[in-house]
Formats: C-alpha cells, sequence, structure tokens
C-alpha cells in the first residue's frame, strides 16, 4: 500500500515498474513480464478539490507476459489517503470593564485545495471558555480563552481531522471617569468643572466619591452622587456663609446631565 495525506499529489506516476515486484517465477526464469507498466487510482483520475480522503485500489496498466507458459495477474494494492490536521487558533478579543464578554471565534489553519472552514462540510462544536466575568478588573488582563475542558469539542469532517487549540486572550478596557474636580453653589445656581481621565475606575467618578455612579450617551454625561459634598476650602465657606450663601452638604437633588461640549 501507499500512503499519502489528502491534498498530497499522487505517487503513483513516479513508480517504476521492475520484474523484483514479479512473484511466481517457474525453474529461476525472470524477465517474463514486458510492457510499459503504469499504475493509477481514482484518487489520481478525480479532479483537484474531489479528491476525499479514504482508500483506492491501485490499477495496473500495460503488463503482459514474454511467455506462452505465463499469465499475468496484477495486484496494484492501495493508495491509502489520510486526513489532513487542522490546527486551531483563539482570537484575542478585548470589551470595556464591567461589561459582558463577547462571542470567540477560532481560526483554522491548514487547508487544502483554498478550502475554509465554512466550505469543508464540517460538523459538531466547540465550547470555549474564560474565568473573565464582568467584575474582572483591567489591571487583571489579559485573560486566557481556551477549550472548554468540561465539554469536549465535537467537530468532524470527511477530509479533516481537528487538531491543537491555541488559546487566546481577552483584555479587558478601563473605563474613562469623569473626576469632579470642583463644586460650587450659589443660591439655587451650581457650578460644576470636570476632569476627564482615562484610568483604571471600578465604579463612575472615583475620583469624586467612590459611590458615585457615571451614565454616557452621545451627548451627555449624567452623574448621579449619593450625596453632595461642599468642596470649598474653609475660607470660601466663611465667605459664603458671611454673604448668606446656600451649601449643599445635605441636599440630595435629582441627578444632572451636562453636556460634553
Amino acid at each position: 500500500a501507499r500512503n499519502i495525506t489528502y491534498g498530497d499529489a499522487s505517487p503513483l506516476a513516479g513508480i517504476t515498474f521492475s520484474d523484483s515486484q514479479v512473484s511466481g517465477y517457474k525453474l529461476g526464469q525472470t524477465n517474463q513480464v514486458t510492457g510499459t507498466v503504469t499504475f493509477t487510482s481514482g484518487y489520481d483520475t478525480a479532479a483537484a478539490g474531489t479528491r476525499g480522503a479514504g482508500t483506492y485500489g491501485i490499477t495496473v496498466n500495460g503488463a503482459s507476459s514474454l511467455s506462452s507458459n505465463y499469465t499475468v495477474n496484477v495486484d496494484g494494492g492501495n493508495l491509502v489517503v489520510a486526513k489532513a490536521t487542522l490546527t486551531g487558533q483563539i482570537n484575542d478579543r478585548e470589551r470595556f470593564y464591567g461589561t459582558s464578554n463577547p462571542s470567540f471565534s477560532t481560526t483554522w489553519t491548514g487547508f487544502k485545495y483554498s478550502e475554509t472552514i465554512s466550505t469543508i462540510g464540517a460538523t459538531g462544536s466547540l465550547t470555549l471558555n474564560t474565568n473573565a466575568n464582568p467584575a474582572s478588573r483591567p489591571d487583571g488582563s489579559p485573560y486566557v480563552v481556551s477549550v472548554s475542558t468540561t465539554t469536549p469539542p465535537t467537530l468532524a469532517s470527511a477530509n479533516y481531522t481537528f487538531g491543537a487549540v491555541t488559546p487566546g486572550e481577552i483584555t479587558i478596557k478601563p473605563l474613562v471617569s469623569v473626576g469632579l474636580e470642583s463644586m460650587r453653589v450659589f443660591g439655587d445656581m451650581q457650578s460644576w468643572t470636570f476632569g476627564l481621565a482615562s484610568r483604571l475606575a471600578e465604579s463612575g467618578v472615583s475620583s469624586a466619591d467612590p459611590g458615585s455612579q457615571i451614565n454616557f450617551n452621545d451627548r451627555s454625561i449624567q452623574i448621579v452622587f449619593p450625596e453632595f459634598r461642599d468642596l470649598s476650602s474653609d475660607e470660601e465657606k466663611k465667605k459664603k456663609k458671611d454673604a448668606s450663601e446656600t451649601t449643599a452638604q445635605d441636599a440630595k437633588p435629582a441627578p444632572r446631565t451636562l453636556s460634553k461640549n
């Protein structure tokens, strides 16, 4: 038998016939077979891209006997075409802190005849897992994404086996936090100054109050504070008190929406 892998060229065209391949001679005779001997199989005659893995009988062509004392019976054996092996790489992903994990995917290599994962008739599934969850911290990134150890892969294909899969990674990106730099209260008028900083934030406005919450939309920033705090200096507080200005130390007004512009 001859053994090759799916996608390989057939070796039969390169086989040279010799008398040493003949058995059954009598009386010490040799060289009783003549003709231009060739070998073919169904794998050779099929068009590229339609040659599947499997076992193909080898046909011997052109062998004849020089002597009336012999008849030629040929047995070409088989050409065994093994499946090709695909290897996988889990694609890296990223997301923001506090959000759900995106879907994970795998890139496969090792295809023959310009085939792809979507054209080889693959069946079954491959489950990918990571320890990262919405509460996973950015400073713990990257987190490994790998093949599930509890749900074995069931991927299969007629011409391919699915081999090793290299783990990927997911990176957790920090939120953009809005830090409250100053707040002054003048009667019912409230003047705010905010500083934008890209930094690790386990919750919204980390530089203003640990219990604050920040919500973004296309054109505005909404800040929700658990309580207002007068951040003025002692001297400024005294001036406001003397001028009968109102502080908001115990006030709890509704959330305010501020334009980014």
